[in-house]
């Protein structure tokens, strides 16, 4: 029996981890759907891959035309609706380079994400974390950089999607991060 998503709230906001398919996805009602996209992924990889198979190879055959771009803040807006009833847009944000790619300026791209959505006024939002689906950094790295991000882009309800073992892993560092804090509101 598959356990229930993680919930959490911070600051008024909820965060939901999910397994990464599709169906997942489709049982989600959010605004927008974002993914990361590195120059080298062809044909897209991880749940971009899915969603673009959901969308018949469009997704793929936008990046081909150079339709979707994979440079470094790129960012391109699909509407979803007839493929994904549940989702209004899908947002896809050139990450660069893997090769360029790194855990030490990782709040460097989530800086590039909070810029690209930041003029959308999304208020639910669905997204895979960079690096993620290539295995560029590991779960805990990556959403600890999220959390401890000084603008984090996600005072929104948001819906982290990974793998069921990063799922897991991800709710546990949420509830330590959010003890951490109750602490210190109470010491200050």
């Amino acid at each position: 029996m598959r356990e229930g998503p993680e919930r959490r709230s911070v600051d008024g906001s909820t965060i939901l981890f999910e397994e990464a398919s599709l169906e997942r996805i489709e049982a989600q009602d959010a605004e927008a759907l974002l993914f990361p996209l590195f120059r080298e992924e062809r044909p897209p990889s991880g749940l971009l891959g899915a969603v673009d198979w959901r969308f018949g190879g469009r997704i793929s055959r936008l990046i081909a035309e150079g339709r979707v771009a994979s440079e470094l803040g790129a960012l391109s807006l699909l509407p979803a609706r007839r493929r994904l009833p549940s989702i209004d847009k899908v947002l896809i944000v050139g990450m660069g380079t893997m090769e360029a790619f790194s855990e030490e300026h990782y709040s460097d791209y989530l800086s590039v994400i909070e810029e690209g959505i930041r003029p959308l006024a999304i208020r639910s939002l669905g997204m895979t974390l960079p690096g993620r689906a290539l295995e560029k950094i590991e779960a805990a790295a990556a959403f600890e950089s999220l959390i401890k991000h000084p603008r984090v882009p996600f005072a929104l309800d948001l819906i982290v999607f990974d793998r069921h073992e990063a799922v897991k892993e991800m709710g546990t560092i949420l509830a330590t991060a959010k003890r951490r804090t109750r602490a210190y509101d109470l010491e200050g």
